[in-house]
Formats: structure tokens, C-alpha cells, sequence
């Protein structure tokens, strides 16, 4: 037996997918965000309308990014309509929850260097109760006392060569019958 170690485990009954949508983002997107600051970035979205209520969305993906300053942390948090899916954010409830300082993420990553890309996974259920059109995007922070340029699709150094690449990023949101 495993002493400390908890998982929540959750089960959906169904299973059929009868809708996908796909958004890709092929372009590049930077800003400099301050020390405890977010960005909202609602240019990738993803949406989605279930056509029943109890239906489950389960969005798929990864985001390429970088951060300048070599050796940060560069997290993504899930968003819809203006606040966090508590569903696919770690401590955001429950067993583990956020305390003190600690800010609730989907996914993080340490990003080294200044000529990589590190891919963010994106990977949850949501049940929104609602035939209305759902819209998810994500929200990007760090962990630096500094400010710090996010970058989407690209690395902080973007000279044109052989040595630096340019990626993508996607997100699926399927529709699963309950």
C-alpha cells in the first residue's frame, strides 16, 4: 500500500463520439507577462454546442511554447467564458487544492534554453449541463519574480536557420453520448 498517494478517479457511462472539431493554430503569438500575471489568450479557441445536456466534451490537444529566460516554468490553465474549467485544473478542489500561493494549472512544463519549443498537453472532460455553445481557450502564466516573453509556436530565439524550428499547436473537443 501506497502511503501519501491519492488519486480521484473519475467514471462516464457511454462512450459514442458523435461530434469532433478540430482547431489548429499555425501562426506564432508572444507577450510579456508580468510577475503573477496571466494571459488570457482567447485567439486559439476551441467550441463546441453539445446536443444533449448530459452529454460529456472532452478536449484534447497540446500547446507549443516557449518562455524566455532559460530554466522557467511556463504553465496553461483551462478557461471558459471568462473562468477556470475547475475540472481540468490540478488543485483547483477538493484533495490537493491550491493553498497559500500556489495558482491551479492544467498543464506545466520547464522550458530550458533559448532554441527549444516544449509541448504543453491538454487533456480533460467537462460536463457543462447546457446545449449552449461551450468555448475553451487557454491561459498561460509562469512561476518567475521577473517578466517574462510567452511564446506560441516558436522559440525565444527565432533567427531564420536550420537550428530553430516553427510548430503547432491543436486542440480537439469531442462530443460523447452519456
Amino acid at each position: 500500500m501506497s502511503v501519501g498517494v491519492y488519486h480521484h478517479l473519475e467514471h462516464y457511462r457511454g462512450g459514442q463520439v458523435i461530434q469532433t472539431v478540430t482547431a489548429v493554430m499555425r501562426d506564432t503569438a508572444s507577450k510579456s507577462i508580468t510577475s503573477q500575471a496571466t494571459w488570457e489568450f482567447s485567439d486559439f479557441p476551441i467550441s463546441i454546442a453539445l446536443s444533449k445536456p448530459s452529454n460529456l466534451i472532452l478536449v484534447t490537444g497540446f500547446i507549443s511554447i516557449a518562455i524566455n529566460g532559460g530554466s522557467q516554468n511556463v504553465a496553461v490553465g483551462i478557461r471558459r467564458a471568462g473562468s477556470n474549467v475547475n475540472g481540468a485544473m490540478g488543485g483547483a478542489t477538493g484533495f490537493g487544492s491550491a493553498k497559500s500561493n500556489r495558482r491551479a494549472r492544467h498543464s506545466e512544463t520547464m522550458h530550458n534554453g533559448n532554441f527549444g519549443i516544449s509541448s504543453l498537453p491538454i487533456h480533460f472532460v467537462d460536463q457543462p449541463n447546457s446545449t449552449a455553445m461551450q468555448r475553451y481557450y487557454p491561459q498561460f502564466t509562469h512561476g518567475s519574480s521577473s517578466a517574462r516573453v510567452i511564446y506560441i509556436n516558436r522559440s525565444e530565439n527565432d533567427g531564420d536557420n536550420a537550428e530553430k524550428g516553427r510548430c503547432i499547436s491543436i486542440m480537439t473537443a469531442q462530443e460523447i453520448v452519456t
